[in-house]
Formats: C-alpha cells, structure tokens, sequence
C-alpha cells in the first residue's frame, strides 16, 4: 500500500472545510446567518478598497515633499496602514453583524461615496491627482 503524502497546509484546510460543512448541517440557522453576512462582502471590498486608494495616493504625495530614509519611509507606511486597519475595524463589524449589518451597507455607501460598479467600489469623483 502506497501512501501519498500531501502538504499541511492543504489538509488541514481540507479538514476545516469538512467542519465546517459538519457544522452548517447540524446548525442550518447559523448557516443562513452566514450566508446572509456575505450580502456585505462587496461593501466591506469596496470600503476598504476606498479608503486604501486614499491612504496611498496621500502617502505620496506627503512622502514625496521630504527626504525621509527608507527605513522612516516604511515606517510611515506601516503607522498609516496600521491606522486604517484600526480605523475600519468597527465599521466593518457592525456590517458584518448576523441580521443586522445590511441595514448600514446604504448608508456606508453614501458616507464613503462607494460606487458597485467601479473597481474600488468609486465612481470616479473625487479622483486622487496622480
């Protein structure tokens, strides 16, 4: 009998998609809580698909006026990424929140200018000067 040895990382996500499929069967109300919770992926891509196009394109132009070291450049880029994540973070889990995050996906489009259509979820006003 011969024996295929399979990488780690591919089993056990085989093993967790087995759970989790085990889970939903003996659980079929969570489960459509869940599926009801990726009605909002879309927002939460664009939202943070947004605001990183913003972060950046302001990163730029700020990085570009000084004569920073790369090494405080990185560093610079590391606070504003770190920054945004925690800026997003409530936000995105009131729109992730089981039978509640649907109510705010309208309103986090108007705030944020979101747009489905575009490719981060703009419509192309507002534009960062490139």
């Amino acid at each position: 009998m011969r024996v295929e040895w399979q990488p780690r990382d591919e089993v056990l996500a085989r093993l967790r998609a087995r759970y989790r499929a085990a889970q939903w069967k003996s659980d079929p109300e969570r489960y459509a809580a869940w599926l009801r919770t990726l009605e909002v992926v879309p927002t939460v891509a664009a939202l943070r698909s947004r605001v990183e196009e913003l972060r950046r394109a302001e990163l730029e132009r700020t990085l570009a006026r000084t004569s920073m070291s790369e090494e405080d450049r990185e560093r610079i880029e590391a606070m504003t990424a770190a920054f945004v994540k925690k800026l997003l973070h409530a936000p995105i889990r009131r729109l992730k929140e089981p039978g509640k995050g649907q109510r705010y996906v309208e309103a986090t489009r108007a705030l944020f200018d979101l747009d489905p259509d575009g490719p981060s979820g703009r419509d192309g006003r507002d534009a960062p000067p490139a």
